[in-house]
């Protein structure tokens, strides 16, 4: 996980040619107890404006008792809730506006607003990093369809706009 973003990182470092700091926005759905102190760790970078974007304040399976202090630059959006997996999260737009990145991380694919991020990266010259686990893994949590077909043709329907080319 470490080693990705910094890979990601040294690639980006060529652009400090013409920056002085790198602006990242790292799009993911809550902030996970275990990423909270690598996400305040890359802040602390002096080459890096590192913004995360939290889709949610946690997620309705999650009974994590552990909590960790923010020190990032961060903000959550609104969501509008239809049901417990279904949401929809308004302002990611005006916020990736607000923040003008030079990369974009989104860490799922499943949500209705990183599939708007997944199709928007279409239509602007920032690049976009998937950063998750490898798609078509198999997971405990409850899946939205009981359905296994359905999951994987789903699925496939969601990353689509990953395996476009600029």
């Amino acid at each position: 996980m470490v080693l990705n973003i910094s890979l990601t990182l040294l690639m980006l470092n060529g652009l400090k040619i013409f920056m002085s700091k790198i602006r990242i926005a790292l799009i993911t759905n809550y902030p996970s107890y275990h990423q909270i102190d690598l996400f305040n760790e890359i802040a602390k970078l002096p080459e890096v404006d590192f913004n995360a974007i939290y889709l949610r304040k946690i997620t309705i399976d999650r009974n994590w008792k552990k909590t960790k202090n923010i020190y990032h630059k961060h903000v959550f959006l609104k969501e509008i809730n239809s049901r417990s997996h279904f949401y929809f999260n308004k302002g990611i737009l005006s916020e990736l506006s607000r923040i003008k990145p030079h990369i974009i991380i989104v860490t799922q694919y499943a949500s209705i607003t990183m599939q708007l991020i997944l199709y928007y990266r279409l239509f602007i010259n920032t690049p976009v990093v998937f950063w998750s686990e490898r798609p078509f893994v198999e997971h405990t949590e409850v899946p939205i369809f009981n359905s296994n077909i359905l999951r994987k043709v789903f699925r496939r329907i969601a990353l689509l706009p990953l395996h476009w080319v600029d």
